[in-house]
């Protein structure tokens, strides 16, 4: 496996800034709210997307399914720490942790999971994704 895990995370976290800015800029020029699923795949979608062009770009192949799928689960908790890392930092903000933490540990852990599960299956797909396609392309290059 030889994905690089920091500019996967670096392209994660610009993501998610790109679409909190085009979420404000929606709401407050065009009243338009952004919809919420969008920030919970887009991130994963573009990142494992882009590793995956990396990828065949640096090896003239895509990955084995072994391989991508022990990238997918190394980018999905690379997701996993990032988010933990966020969480912990609204917890320190003013009546952000009473908010939080009116829902139970339960809930939260199966909440977890799920979007985990969701995330793991976007960072695989996309992966093999993002190389056929960077593959192609380099063939039409070619020609």
């Amino acid at each position: 496996m030889s994905v690089n895990l920091l500019r996967y995370a670096g392209t994660y976290t610009a993501t998610i800034l790109g679409i909190m800015v085009l979420a404000y800029v929606l709401d407050a020029f065009v009243g338009v709210p952004f919809p919420k699923g969008v920030g919970t795949v887009l991130p994963t979608l573009v990142a494992s997307m882009l590793e995956g062009q990396f990828y065949a770009r640096k090896h003239g192949a895509v990955l084995s399914k072994g391989d991508a799928w022990r990238a997918a689960f190394a980018m999905t908790a690379v997701v996993a720490v990032l988010n933990i890392a966020l969480m912990a930092a609204l917890m320190l903000m003013p009546g952000v942790a009473e908010m939080l933490g009116s829902l139970s540990i339960a809930l939260w852990v199966g909440i977890l999971v799920f979007l985990l599960g969701i995330v793991l299956l976007v960072n695989r797909f996309f992966l093999g994704f993002g190389a056929r396609n960077e593959l192609k392309a380099a063939a039409r290059r070619v020609k």
